[in-house]
Order: structure tokens, then sequence, then C-alpha cells
């Protein structure tokens, strides 16, 4: 196994020795089971809900709901108003289950029904990330590309829980592709971005902090490596840990946490 690289002090920013998706809330160890939702292509977002609901999006499907934490799967499409086949991120309301974001990529999707049905909220753009705030649900952020196959970028807000969209940012730089969106769980104008390599551009590797609603952004840490995910302590939202990997995936890579 690699030892991870040494580094400068970043701050609260840490390495740790493995690779892959982050999870912000504490899972259970045991077996895994293929659960095939259905559909095709490959499976890129899924999410939770605080009754459990369980949104899966895809690159080709759509997206699936299971109301019975993973055991059924019922499909999302046309017929109930997701009009795009590319889900590319889900987001929930921290309190009320019935609001679920869908990130697609020709813009924003929402359900107030608990993924019965859903209505288009934001006409445009490739949609990596959205990312309500925990500690004041009204606030949405999602990461904004014309076109998904754009490195020039912005974050879009809501203060309305998701119903109506604007963009917020001022002179992010140029060449990021934004992978993840967090929004601190003590302020819900701090926040937090990852950019780095998805399967269709590659962007500026960098983590990126604004303090004032995503307005303005600040670059936290260098040398990172080739960032992949990015995820808050959950006891001391003040520590972040940042997936990185080396190499050409999948036939020769490796991987650390920041």
């Amino acid at each position: 196994m690699l030892s991870p690289p040494v580094l400068p002090r970043l701050g609260r920013v840490r390495l740790l020795g493995c690779i892959g998706l982050l999870v912000a809330a504490p899972a259970l160890a045991g077996p895994w089971t293929n659960i095939s939702p259905g559909g095709g292509g490959a499976f890129t977002a899924i999410g939770a809900g605080p009754t459990g609901i369980l949104i899966c999006g895809g690159d080709l499907s759509g997206a699936y709901r299971s109301l019975d934490r993973g055991l059924t799967w019922d499909r999302i499409g046309s017929d109930r108003g997701l009009k795009r086949t590319h889900v590319s991120a889900v987001g929930f309301d921290p309190l009320d289950p019935q609001i679920i974001h869908l990130g697609t990529e020709v813009g924003i999707y929402r359900s107030g029904d608990g993924g019965g049905t859903f209505e288009r909220v934001l006409a445009t753009g490739y949609i990596g990330a959205v990312a309500p705030a925990p500690s004041d649900p009204t606030i949405v952020y999602a990461t904004y590309h014309p076109l998904w196959t754009d490195s020039a970028s912005n974050i879009y807000k809501s203060t309305d829980r998701g119903l109506s969209w604007a963009p917020v940012a001022s002179a992010l730089p140029a060449n990021l592709r934004l992978l993840k969106l967090i929004v601190s769980p003590l302020d819900p104008n701090t926040l937090y971005a990852v950019s780095g390599e998805d399967r269709f551009v590659s962007g500026t590797p960098a983590v990126y902090r604004s303090t004032d609603g995503g307005v303005s952004w600040s670059r936290i840490g260098e040398s990172l490596g080739d960032l992949w995910d990015l995820g808050l302590d959950p006891v001391t939202p003040g520590t972040l840990y940042v997936t990185a990997y080396t190499g050409v995936p999948p036939t020769s890579w490796s991987g650390s946490v920041y």
C-alpha cells in the first residue's frame, strides 16, 4: 500500500489512505447485495431523505425511487415529469421528506410529493451537485456548467426550497469542473466545492470555500493531487476530507484521502 505523500500543513484538511466516495452519515458494515434498480448505463448519483426514501440517478435511464429502503424500486420518467434521462445529482430537503431535487444534464427538477411527480425549476445547465443547507432548508445550492462538456462554472442558489434559482458566484476561476458541493451544517453561508475530472471534462483539481453564501470563493489546500470527492466530519464540521487519486483509472491508479 502506498503511503500518503508528505504535505505541508493545510489547516484542517486531512489525508488518509483509501479511495472512493465519501458518506456523510455512518453506515453499518455488512454484505452488499446487487439491488439492480433497472434501466441502462451507469448509476452515478444516489441520495437518501430524512424518512428513508432513496433516489438513484442514472446517466441514461432517468431516476429510480425506493420507499422500502432499497428492496424495490419504481421508475421516475417522463410520465412523472422528468424529461431528461441523465440524472447527475440528487438532493433532499433536510426536514421535509416530500421535497427532492434532481440535477440533470439540462437543469434542475423538483418534487414536492416525495418523488411522485417532478417539475423543472431551472431550464438550463449541467448540474453536477445539489446541496440543501442543513441549518436552513430554505437555502439550496447547485453547481452549474453551461453544457455537460463545459468547464466554465457557476454556483446557483435558491432561497425558497428550490422553487426558483439564480447565479450567485462572482469570478470563479476558469477551467473548473465542479464535482461536489457541501454546505456546513452550522452555517448556511459556508460551503465547500471540489473541482477535478469527471467522465466528460477534466477540470483543475482544487478545493474552494465560500463564507458569504457562494458569492466569493477562495482556494484551500495546495498540491492535493487529482481530486474526486469531498466530505465534512460530522462531529467537527470544520474538518474536511478529500479523496484523491494518481494514475489513469481504472487500470493503474492508487488513492489517498486528504
